[in-house]
């Protein structure tokens, strides 16, 4: 059987239907994009054991080093509108999607301000969060705040994008 993988791919949509303007990330000891490709072409082990965050052994395991995203306390709750309460309780991963979604549209030449109102979706996939486990509460809206399933939805948001009609 024979398979048009570009059909396959684009789901039938138009090549221009379809555009990657701009691009953001956190990634292991680098804050972007850029900044992991020179990581990459210099060959720097981004996979490092950095006692700030975990006790050598916590959590049983089996590896005494990770790939660990920096700054995780550096997001701007006022900039994004968010309240210090949820922002202190959000997963560390909804944060970075929300200032990460935020770059990307300006890598894009755009001003996320100019884009409020208008029918933009966002979409991404997402694993449970490790947060949530860790910092088990009893606040009424943690989950709300820890679940990742909310990213899309709660950057969206904050963004003031109303999707696609």
């Amino acid at each position: 059987m024979d398979t048009d993988y570009h059909e396959y791919c684009t789901g039938g949509y138009d090549p221009d239907d379809i555009v990657i303007s701009g691009m953001s990330g956190r990634f292991p000891e680098c804050d972007s994009v850029g900044e992991l490709k020179e990581s990459l072409y210099n060959k720097k082990d981004l996979v490092i054991f950095r006692d700030d965050r975990y006790e050598k052994g916590a959590m049983n395991a089996p590896y005494s080093s990770c790939g660990l995203v920096r700054n995780l306390d550096k997001f701007d709750a006022n900039f994004f509108l968010v309240t210090p309460a949820m922002a202190n309780t959000m997963d560390p991963a909804s944060r970075i999607h929300i200032e990460v979604s935020y770059e990307a549209i300006a890598d894009a030449g755009y001003d996320a301000i100019d884009l409020k109102g208008q029918k933009i979706g966002i979409f991404n996939a997402t694993v449970e969060s490790d947060e949530l486990i860790i910092k088990a509460t009893n606040e009424s809206y943690s989950h709300l705040c820890t679940s990742r399933s909310y990213n899309a939805n709660r950057t969206s948001y904050v963004m003031d994008f109303i999707g696609k009609k």
